[in-house]
């Protein structure tokens, strides 16, 4: 099975070179996406783009997708990507396929991509949700993941803190959730990397069961960082990003733990720890040390 070699190869629009020659002719663009830079490329001729990508899709492997699946209803959205259930025609596995078009991806949406797939290669952990393979045809780029059944966690919570049943997340319940979220940082922090985005919708149940294990997703936001180092940008929600991050300090994996902080206030009260601030009154209850719980 073909990886991912971290190339995308993108066809672009047309470009008219208008004023900028003195003979007027179009230009037929093609990019190539590495994960620290870009290349694009340009043809006098429509059919010697369209060669180009022939030829660069047989290098990078493309594969046709109703070779490999039958693709199912959508699960999910968010950002550049839907999520699609699928069966593969080869082991009748119901997998989660992660779609992304090419045409609607921006340079740092690509980035995000090379990001998630690079953390979740090495971040191989039980408590991680599992990628099986990438791949990618001339249109798309492709992940592949395992199907948890169950909703993520702020689903099961509802808008007021409750479950499905309409009970609070008892103490040993909540307890038993912050392990293992804390047991996946604690082996995502081990390998150097930072998940920067720990809230609830990130934690979801691998089963409808109501005594389901949960895993953390969604690393598009994960960076690789040295010991000692810190990250400087902000990343995250603002919800459940610590006061740094908020604040646009350089921040490290500590940044991580007061995320999952908030997610244990509202496991165990049903409510956010500052639900009475919003927008900048967070900001600046930050900056005076306000924040009370």
């Amino acid at each position: 099975m073909y990886e991912l070699t971290y190339v995308a190869v993108i066809e672009e629009p047309d470009m008219d070179t208008g004023p900028l020659t003195q003979r007027r002719f179009t230009l037929h663009p093609l990019t190539l996406c590495f994960p620290v830079q870009t290349l694009t490329l340009f043809a006098i001729k429509a059919a010697e783009r369209l060669g180009w990508l022939r030829a660069l899709s047989r290098v990078l492997g493309h594969v046709v997708l109703s070779d490999l699946y039958d693709v199912k209803e959508c699960v999910g959205k968010g950002g550049f990507a839907k999520v699609r259930l699928a069966r593969r025609l080869d082991t009748n596995e119901m997998v989660a396929l992660k779609i992304m078009k090419k045409r609607d991806m921006t340079i740092r949406d690509l980035q995000l991509y090379f990001n998630e797939v690079q953390a979740l290669t090495i971040c191989r952990h039980p408590h991680v949700v599992d990628m099986h393979r990438v791949f990618e045809t001339a249109e798309c780029l492709y992940m592949e993941m395992e199907y948890l059944e169950g909703r993520d966690l702020l689903t099961r919570l509802g808008s007021s803190g409750k479950t499905a049943h309409d009970e609070k997340e008892t103490e040993t319940r909540a307890r038993a959730i912050l392990r293992t979220i804390l047991e996946a940082l604690s082996h995502v922090h081990g390998l150097g990397f930072v998940h920067r985005d720990i809230k609830p919708e990130n934690v979801i149940f691998v089963s409808a069961r109501e005594d389901s294990e949960v895993k953390v997703a969604d690393f598009n936001l994960a960076v690789a960082l040295a010991p000692k180092e810190k990250y400087g940008s902000y990343a995250g929600s603002k919800p459940y990003a610590a006061p740094e991050v908020r604040l646009g300090f350089p921040h490290d994996r500590a940044a991580d733990l007061w995320s999952l902080g908030v997610v244990a206030y509202l496991l165990l009260c049903g409510r956010m720890p500052y639900s009475s601030l919003v927008g900048l009154d967070v900001h600046k209850a930050y900056r005076n040390g306000d924040v009370m719980c």
